[in-house]
């Protein structure tokens, strides 16, 4: 299982395509080696895949030499999480690794030194938020907040995109993936029902 997965020993693929970035690093044995980032939008698709063959080639370690994938679940775009957590299991399938996902919201705490509400914008009005503490640690679930109330009776620091970031930076997925507390099922975490469904099929959250 993945909370059982040691990330602190090896070679770890980290990727995250949660916000608006297409980001892509190794960290052997705990450290960086290779990070890169490429701000955008959308064409994750198109970016992600490149991205790693060329990091993983410049950080000096083959594919085989991989312990596990990081990954981050969400929530953030739709697109980005089906692109990156796609990959994510193809690597790890591929190459007999574990897969270890993480809550972008855990990763972007990982960012700060005291207590921090994370708001990332949901791109329809809203956002997504969760407040934690100075250690990092969840004080309740993730929420979707109308825009209005991010800051509405909140002592804690604003961080995340909606307050002029792009993305949390590799070192701090990691640092999160570390943590069994910030990682969750390798599956897209979107907090809201989809918009559309085949008829006759069930809704997904």
């Amino acid at each position: 299982m993945s909370e059982q997965v040691e990330l602190g020993r090896g070679a770890v693929l980290v990727i995250d395509t949660a916000g608006r970035a297409c980001q892509v690093g190794v960290f052997v044995d705990g450290v960086a080696r290779v990070a890169r980032a490429e701000e955008m939008v959308h064409g994750h698709a198109e970016a992600l895949l490149p991205l790693v063959q060329a990091v993983v080639a410049e950080a000096g370690v083959g594919f085989p030499d991989l312990g596990a994938v990081v990954v981050t679940a969400g929530p953030g775009s739709f697109t980005g999480l089906r692109v990156g957590l796609a990959a994510a299991h193809g690597l790890g399938l591929a190459l007999g690794c574990p897969v270890v996902a993480v809550s972008s919201l855990g990763a972007w705490a990982m960012t700060a030194d005291g207590a921090v509400r994370v708001a990332l914008d949901s791109r329809r009005g809203d956002a997504f938020v969760q407040d934690f503490d100075a250690k990092g640690a969840a004080l309740g679930a993730p929420a979707i907040l109308p825009l209005a109330e991010i800051r509405a009776n909140n002592d804690f620091a604003v961080i995340g995109d909606l307050a002029g970031g792009v993305a949390p930076g590799l070192a701090a997925v990691f640092r999160a993936a570390c943590n069994p507390a910030h990682r969750c099922a390798p599956v897209p975490m979107y907090l809201r029902d989809a918009d559309a469904v085949p008829q006759g099929a069930p809704k997904c959250g």
